[in-house]
């Protein structure tokens, strides 16, 4: 069975990390993601595939957003800044788990805020 904490298997992890270090190309990762006005100010993203290392993984996610009705919008999804704190967010979450893991230890709880505020 493999070293788990907080869910992340830390064997693979690490190895990765390794490859990674020994070969940087292994690391190399390319997006795939298209955006498609549907009317108003919604938009669909639909997100197909990403690359690692030179191998392509498929996907099939859609992402929908939208803007509240104070900004022109009907309010059906987060809009584009919203999904985009949350990508932050959960970007810097990754990062600190796969990092409080490897060292070892587990999280109780982890939770971020985003707060953007315009000029």
């Amino acid at each position: 069975m493999a070293n788990q904490v907080n869910g992340i298997s830390v064997d693979n992890l690490t190895g990765f990390t390794d490859a990674v270090t020994k070969s940087p190309e292994k690391g190399k990762v390319d997006f795939c993601v298209t955006s498609r006005w549907k009317g108003q100010t919604k938009i669909e993203a639909e997100v197909s595939s990403f690359s690692l290392g030179g191998v392509e993984i498929q996907k099939s996610f859609t992402i929908d957003s939208d803007e509240p009705e104070q900004l022109l919008g009907a309010n059906t999804a987060p809009n584009p800044q919203e999904l985009l704190m949350a990508a932050v967010n959960a970007c810097m979450m990754v990062g600190c788990v796969a990092n409080v893991s490897v060292s070892g230890h587990g999280c109780l709880v982890l939770q971020m805020l985003g707060l953007f505020r315009g000029a």
